[in-house]
């Protein structure tokens, strides 16, 4: 049966262009009419369109799958699909440390969101963090947002604070000036195979923390109210600080406000 291409874009989901480029490298062979304009095509050639098409879904690039069809070497067909399957799985992969991550943070989100924001006991993560430059401060680090060249793969690294270790040494709860902190970039160990490479890297191992969420100033400060549930929690318990509290951008809001969250580690004793 003579099928036009209009007929075979529709059969197998290629455009006409599409076809042509097939035709072109030799998969499909469409009889032509006398004056050379007019394609015919049979169910052979929709076959191998459709071939095409399911290599294409699964990953494979034009050339593998041009490669795959049309090699002589069935060893060769064979390694171009594995190729594509490993492709699929490292993709699959990351589409779940993804998809993990943008869970947590909606979690974090909703609670930092909530009226009422628990204090909680964890492991905080073990964390990579480098500071960031600012104007009058840090002059000696370079003036650039560390990027996946340097380890910082995004969207999982994100800014990052430093408080003072000494920070819940007075009462929190009856101090009105914030808190200062130490602005940076950090990434979660699990999300960086490697240790990233960028000028005054440091490493926080994971420790017995206390965790919740706060609301970061526009300055990068933070005001002595989000820190005193945490302060209170020290208190009920009978812990101290015994490291830098360190924080994790969750997200800024951009509203009227331009309100800025942050997951918070406190590691305690």
């Amino acid at each position: 049966m003579a099928l036009k291409i209009g007929t075979v874009s529709k059969l197998t989901g290629f455009s006409p262009s599409g076809i042509r480029y097939y035709e072109e490298k030799g998969i499909i062979n469409p009889s032509h009419g006398s004056n050379g304009t007019y394609r015919s095509f049979d169910f052979q050639d929709v076959a191998l369109l459709l071939e095409c098409r399911n290599l294409r879904e699964c990953g494979c690039s034009t050339t593998e799958t041009v490669s795959a069809i049309t090699t002589n070497d069935e060893l060769e067909s064979v390694k171009a699909l594995r190729e594509c399957g490993k492709r699929l799985r490292a993709e699959i992969q990351r589409k779940e440390l993804l998809e993990g991550f943008l869970q947590q943070r909606i979690c974090a989100l909703e609670s930092a969101l909530g009226k009422t924001k628990t204090v909680q006991v964890r492991e905080s993560p073990a964390f990579y963090w480098t500071p960031l430059w600012l104007p009058g401060k840090n002059e000696n680090i370079e003036a650039a947002i560390p990027g996946e060249d340097s380890g910082f793969i995004i969207p999982f690294a994100d800014s990052s604070l430093l408080l003072p270790q000494d920070v819940f040494d007075t009462n929190i709860a009856t101090e009105s000036k914030n808190a200062e902190t130490t602005v940076g970039y950090g990434i979660d160990r699990k999300f960086a195979p490697t240790p990233p490479e960028f000028r005054g890297l440091e490493f926080f191992p994971t420790q017995h923390a206390l965790y919740t969420q706060i609301e970061v100033q526009s300055d990068f400060s933070i005001e002595a109210s989000q820190l005193a549930p945490i302060a209170e929690t020290m208190r009920k318990f009978d812990l101290t600080c015994c490291g830098q509290p360190i924080t994790h951008r969750i997200m800024t809001l951009h509203d009227d406000l331009s309100r800025r969250f942050d997951e918070i580690w406190i590691p305690v004793r």
